[in-house]
């Protein structure tokens, strides 16, 4: 059930469900999850769409393992306790620049995959996000946002670190151009991103 010691299903009611495991999909996930344009009905369908080949009749249980799935096994507190410091979207430039930079790895999708003969699990790339040091621009990023300014006494080094966390402040969760969809809309996106990962699939098994 597992490759590389990462999970590629969930245990739902004594039964085991495949679950995708390409972190291209569990950051689009993520990015369902901010919309504020979407209801939570709405978005939990088009999560279940991308993270399960097929839903689970138990959809209550189906989206307890989802959000444990996309914890990606830490139990521990992110970085900033609970404040907002990084978004997978709005801060993929610097996370595919830290990638590159610390394990010269390329993340962007063209040409796509050329580093492995499969996508990366998403719990690989969460470790290896978590294993980003502060040479990397988007830890030293996410330090700025996190930062307390009341507990810095020095006038001019609270001002700089002001300026640096202004600067990079993230945009409200959800609101870097979204739009607003119909229902039907919502279920042409599902099912076209349903599409294409049978695509790239059926393309996969046949460059192999």
């Amino acid at each position: 059930m597992q490759r590389n010691n990462y999970p590629s299903s969930v245990l739902i009611n004594e039964r085991r469900y495949p679950i995708r495991t390409d972190f291209a999909d569990w950051i689009s996930i993520l990015q369902i999850a901010d919309d504020p344009t979407l209801t939570e009905s709405e978005k939990l369908i088009m999560q279940m769409q991308i993270a399960f080949p097929k839903i689970p009749a138990d959809i209550r249980a189906a989206a307890e393992q989802m959000h444990q799935f996309i914890a990606a096994g830490a139990s521990e507190k992110r970085a900033g306790g609970n404040k907002r410091v990084v978004d997978f979207v709005q801060d993929w430039q610097y996370i595919l620049a830290a990638f590159q930079q610390q394990y010269g790895l390329d993340l962007s999708p063209v040409p796509r995959w050329k580093f492995w003969a499969r996508p990366m699990h998403w719990w690989k790339f969460m470790q290896l996000f978590r294993g980003l040091t502060e040479e990397t621009l988007i830890v030293k990023i996410m330090g700025w946002r996190s930062i307390n300014l009341a507990k810095i006494k020095d006038k001019e080094l609270r001002k700089k670190y002001a300026d640096l966390k202004r600067a990079y402040a993230l945009a409200p969760a959800g609101m870097a151009g979204q739009k607003e969809y119909t229902q039907q809309e919502l279920l042409e996106i599902a099912n076209k991103k349903l599409i294409e990962l049978k695509q790239a699939k059926a393309k996969q098994q046949a460059e192999g």
